[in-house]
């Protein structure tokens, strides 16, 4: 068993791939010069940088700051242009157009470096919520925010988290537990896939009442590359097992989050509230339990490299699933779940997913602290949307 447990730990370690694309694109054109070329970037600031800093000249070679230039920007998904006129009498305009919002803005300065830094500040003091806007759209519209709108965003690993403590667990729902897990994400938009690796470290305590009642904490840590940009979130989960029959229990959860990545230009903190339903009935060596969850998740705005990221967002997730165990031996048990999560409320680009798992737990009698070991496989799947995940939850002694 225990090399069984170092192998997976080590999947789980070099579960991800090399990424092949950048969810930043800039195309140039410049007739004075002949420019007509392509650049990618990791990161949204490199990419503001490039114009910000009149760094132009060293990614595009013979670049003149001095010439009508337009720029082409896929920023994750967001299609912008940035168009520079000819610097005349020291006068220089910029025009950036965002038309998935119908957004077109002038900008007017002594050079193109000095244009795009009132850009920029524009941005930064969120005039007319043009940021807001972006986010927005870019929720609704593209695969790739931290924040929400995707099945890799904060909002639905929180939601997640809050349905698995809940008892949408095959195993060890209501009890203290360490589960390190990777999960692959693929997207595929507008004809281009676009792998997330998640990896995640979830600690969760529980503390057992008379009756059956129970009070649960986890704090679940994770880290995502998407195309070589970098996320980092945490969240605090609190719910509490209250039992109404021997076979049905309510749980009430609150819930927060943050999430950060000055690579993707993306960032908040989420909260949630949940209200949810367990069922779980014993037959023989079977036990058959049902799990349904209400849950209302809002927003607070961050800063990111100086940046206000506000979203707006107020979404409801109902999330119902089902789960049957079979005890195999004293020793050895096995399990498969199927559910189904729906969002409504703030528009997002998948507001609907599919999962089904299988798991298969072994009972530990004499190693420490440690009452069981659970594998766990899932499986998610919408419209030009797939996942695998993979994880170990190690269950701790009550």
């Amino acid at each position: 068993m225990k090399k069984i447990l170092i192998s997976l730990l080590f999947i789980l370690l070099i579960a991800g791939q090399v990424q092949a694309e950048n969810l930043f694109t800039l195309s140039l054109q410049q007739p004075a010069t002949g420019i007509n070329d392509s650049r990618g970037f990791s990161s949204a600031l490199d990419l503001l940088n490039t114009y910000s800093d009149g760094s132009l000249s060293n990614v595009f070679i013979n670049y003149d700051d001095t010439k009508a230039s337009d720029g082409y920007v896929n920023f994750r998904g967001v299609d912008m242009s940035m168009h520079f006129t000819d610097t005349i009498a020291n006068v220089v305009t910029l025009t950036i157009s965002v038309p998935g919002i119908n957004v077109s803005e002038t900008f007017s300065g002594a050079s193109q470096e000095d244009a795009f830094r009132q850009f920029k500040d524009y941005l930064q003091s969120n005039k007319d919520d043009l940021l807001k806007k972006i986010l927005a759209y870019s929720v609704s519209k593209t695969p790739y925010d931290a924040v929400a709108g995707n099945p890799n965003s904060l909002m639905n690993n929180m939601n997640n988290q809050s349905f698995s403590r809940a008892g949408g667990n095959v195993f060890g729902s209501f009890v203290s537990f360490l589960g390190p897990a990777a999960t692959r994400h693929t997207f595929d938009y507008q004809g281009q896939k676009t792998n997330a690796d998640v990896y995640c470290l979830p600690l969760g305590y529980t503390f057992n009442f008379a009756n059956d009642r129970a009070l649960m904490l986890d704090l679940p840590l994770m880290y995502t590359n998407m195309e070589n940009t970098k996320t980092y979130a945490a969240q605090l989960g609190l719910g509490l097992k209250i039992p109404l029959t021997e076979y049905w229990r309510l749980i009430p959860g609150a819930r927060a989050g943050a999430v950060f990545s000055e690579d993707l230009f993306s960032g908040g903190v989420l909260y949630e509230c949940s209200l949810s339903s367990n069922f779980q009935i014993p037959v023989d060596k079977w036990i058959f339990g049902m799990t349904n969850m209400a849950a209302y998740a809002g927003n607070i705005s961050v800063k990111v490299g100086g940046y206000e990221l506000g979203y707006d967002l107020q979404n409801w997730i109902w999330k119902n699933g089902v789960q049957a165990s079979y005890s195999l031996t004293k020793l050895w048990d096995v399990g498969v779940k199927y559910i189904y999560t729906k969002y409504t409320g703030s528009e997002l680009f998948i507001d609907g997913y599919h999962t089904i798992g299988a798991s298969v737990l072994y009972r530990v009698n004499n190693l420490w602290l440690v009452s069981g070991v659970a594998l766990n496989c899932n499986f998610m799947f919408a419209d030009n949307y797939k996942a695998s995940r993979i994880g170990v939850d190690i269950l701790f002694k009550q």
